[in-house]
Formats: structure tokens, C-alpha cells, sequence
């Protein structure tokens, strides 16, 4: 998005910090439900490792906000790691 003054950015900054704030406690909650619901039809089944029917967990979603006065560089994929 794009903002005319460094104020509107900041104050724009901070609702989208909030809102990121709030989908990232969203996710950490959705997360922590699959695993368990995997756990517990994996436990139903006798099956002991769940990674083998559902694959490897990969943790919840994170949303970060950066101010920048220059469009970002383009990155795809997993960004967990950058």
C-alpha cells in the first residue's frame, strides 16, 4: 500500500501491526487444533508416529509489517527461515 507522508505510514504501520498481532494468536490457536486433532485420530488408529499419514508439521503462519520507501524485492516460498 501506499501512503503520501511517513505519518501515514506509521499510523498505517501500527493498525496493520495490530491486525498481524491478531491473525498470528488466530494461527498459533488453528495450529495447535490440527495437531491435536491429528494426534487424536492418529491415537484412535494406533498410530504412533502421525508424521506418517499427515506429514511433517510446519508450524503456524506469521505476518511481520515493514516500512520501506522502495518497493521490496520479490520473494517466494517458505519464508520462515529469512
Amino acid at each position: 500500500m501506499v501512503v503520501n507522508t511517513r505519518e501515514d505510514a506509521i499510523g498505517l504501520a501500527k493498525r496493520i501491526v495490530g491486525l498481524a498481532a491478531e491473525l498470528n494468536r488466530e494461527a498459533i490457536m488453528e495450529h495447535g487444533r490440527a495437531c491435536i486433532a491429528q494426534l487424536e485420530h492418529c491415537e484412535a488408529r494406533g498410530i504412533e508416529d502421525a508424521n506418517t499419514v499427515f506429514g511433517e508439521v510446519g508450524g503456524p503462519d506469521r505476518y511481520k509489517v515493514r516500512i520501506s520507501t522502495k518497493l521490496p524485492r520479490a520473494r517466494y516460498g517458505d519464508r520462515q527461515w529469512s
